[in-house]
């Protein structure tokens, strides 16, 4: 309700009532939880306050009876007055403290948790390098991948992409192309099978050079509030003070004549967040596509004496190599 994603169906459908009403209801099952752990900790705390204020009125009639009977001083009475002041304020603080202290604990204790969670992706220390151009290219060996919750994406998957070699991939929603995508940019390990890079296990090549080598653009991309060129450089940090480069990705995705007609070009803010420029869905995509290309550019791949390298693009439930 709050964010111009979702402004069009919710005004579109009348929606405003239904999201507010889930709201309260969350906040209202929130709030009832926070409710009972505040009244367990107000009623300790309030008994231990009753529990002091007691022990201190008994003291201090103890104090006026001795002082009474001429056995304490008034400096001795005024020290013990005082003396007794000082334990209630500490035992206060103290009583806060260990309340502080329970919810760091409980906090901690998911802490801890989440950081003994042992990673289900494998990495190796001294990994193979990467194949700088891929020559043989990627085989798929009987690849299956299943999710935590059980379901199967894909089932004994076996193709060779050769290099060079132009694919697209074509199948029904749920099929599993972004699953295959997935292993591909290996965010996730096959349950059974193997992905082989030049005949080498893609589990043993150095990660962040295997994902330098590729690239990728989701369905559900992301739009960032920077600039045109910044948008463009993303894909390829590298490419920032490139402004050849970055031309040359935009135009190679079909975006350089709309970027032109901008009265700033590749220095526009996009996105309303800051008063930006707002694109259409198709120009922010071809933005998101020419981050792809700009990845070409790190290994030099615009220069003239350049050798190709294998770079996967996945758009509109297909992706191609090439």
């Amino acid at each position: 309700m709050l964010t111009d994603t979702y402004a069009k169906e919710v005004r579109l459908f009348g929606l405003g009532s239904l999201f507010i009403n889930r709201y309260l209801e969350a906040f209202e099952d929130k709030y009832q939880t926070m409710r009972r752990l505040r009244g367990k900790q107000a009623f300790s705390l309030v008994s231990w306050e009753i529990l002091g204020a007691l022990g201190n009125a008994l003291a201090f009639c103890w104090i006026v009876l001795q002082a009474r009977g001429g056995r304490l001083t008034p400096g001795n009475v005024l020290l013990f007055i005082q003396s007794l002041t000082y334990v209630q304020q500490n035992l206060t603080q103290l009583f806060g403290e260990v309340f502080s202290l329970q919810e760091a604990l409980i906090y901690m204790e998911r802490l801890f948790k989440f950081l003994d969670s042992k990673p289900n992706l494998a990495i190796i220390v001294l990994a193979q390098p990467v194949s700088r151009p891929i020559r043989l290219g990627i085989r798929f060996n009987a690849v299956s991948f299943a999710y935590p919750d059980g379901r199967v994406a894909l089932e004994k998957v076996s193709f060779t992409l050769q290099a060079g070699e132009t694919v697209a991939l074509v199948g029904e929603n749920g099929a599993g192309k972004t699953t295959l995508i997935k292993l591909l940019a290996r965010f996730y390990d096959p349950t059974e099978g193997e992905i082989l890079v030049d005949d080498t296990n893609l589990k043993n090549l150095d990660l962040d050079r295997w994902r330098q080598q590729i690239s990728v653009v989701f369905q559900d991309f992301c739009r960032y509030c920077l600039t045109v060129g910044e948008n463009i450089a993303i894909g390829n940090l590298e490419t920032l003070n490139k402004p050849e480069a970055l031309q040359l990705a935009a135009k190679k995705a079909g975006i350089a004549d709309k970027i032109n007609r901008l009265d700033h070009k590749y220095d526009t803010l996009l996105g309303k967040q800051f008063d930006g420029t707002e694109l259409s869905g198709g120009e922010w995509q071809k933005v998101a596509i020419s981050r792809s290309e700009a990845l070409r550019d790190r290994q030099g791949f615009y220069s003239p004496a350049t050798i190709a390298n294998t770079h996967f693009r996945r758009t509109n439930g297909s992706f191609r190599s090439s």
